[in-house]
């Protein structure tokens, strides 16, 4: 019904839900409708309609919910389901869980199943704002740049790096920065976020100096990676000796 839709959704849009009171009460009793609409959205615990819905920011700080899980999951962890199995902590002193740690079954035997190459790799992370714009001589207003995570992606996708994704964060500061945390309605534009690339050292080197006006005053970190190739395991053709005819003595 209207009322249960209306109902779910003030409970967890606390902001949206004040607005809307005010548009259809009135500015008069705005005091009123966001003491009441927060109140809801404090007091209802984890619980809507819409099960699908994803939680930006917990409403409690357990330590078990994980950031982005939709509304089934966190009825699952209230209720103690699987779910809490596998995020909470057990106690030192609890045996362990056979369905969760492998280490109590049987090694599984990899004899002769694949064969594995190793090749160095390196790794950075370009620290940033989401909301900061990629503006360079080609780029110059403010209207047609696009956001510089996406620009960055874009570029090296261009000059062939092998890995390039852009991870958002939820809570956390960079470069000595003030502490942000994701808004509960509203996403936060100053929360740190970063573009995590992966290739060659010398192909990252390069691509931080050719996009050197993009990545002033940004936070750069290189790690140093092995990239791990797995392949069905088989004869390779180096490994195999060739033979030589010979004739026989007389």
């Amino acid at each position: 019904s209207a009322s249960s839709a209306a109902s779910g959704i003030c409970r967890n849009t606390p902001l949206a839900c004040t607005i809307m009171g005010v548009e259809l009460f009135g500015g008069e009793h705005t005091a009123y409708i966001a003491v009441a609409c927060f109140t809801a959205y404090l007091c209802s615990g984890h619980s809507g309609i819409y099960l699908s819905q994803r939680l930006g920011v917990a409403k409690t700080d357990g330590g078990r919910i994980p950031p982005d899980i939709a509304l089934r999951q966190a009825r699952e962890l209230a209720a103690g389901g699987p779910l809490l199995r596998i995020t909470a902590r057990p106690p030192a002193s609890a045996p362990r869980d056979p369905a969760l740690f492998s280490s109590n079954l049987e090694a599984p035997d990899m004899t002769a199943v694949h064969a594995m190459t190793t090749h160095e790799v390196g790794m950075i992370r370009i620290y940033m704002k989401p909301g900061e714009k990629a503006r360079e001589a080609k780029l110059k207003t403010f209207f047609n740049a696009k956001p510089l995570y996406r620009q960055l992606v874009l570029l090296a996708k261009a000059a062939g790096i092998m890995n390039a994704v852009a991870h958002h964060t939820h809570y956390g500061y960079s470069n000595h920065g003030r502490i942000q945390d994701e808004g509960a309605e509203i996403s936060n534009p100053d929360l740190t976020m970063c573009v995590e690339l992966i290739g060659p050292r010398e192909q990252l080197e390069g691509f931080c100096q050719e996009h050197g006006g993009l990545l002033q005053n940004k936070v750069i970190i290189y790690k140093h990676l092995e990239h791990w190739r797995l392949a069905p395991h088989g004869v390779e053709a180096h490994e195999i000796t060739p033979t030589v005819a010979t004739k026989p003595v007389a």
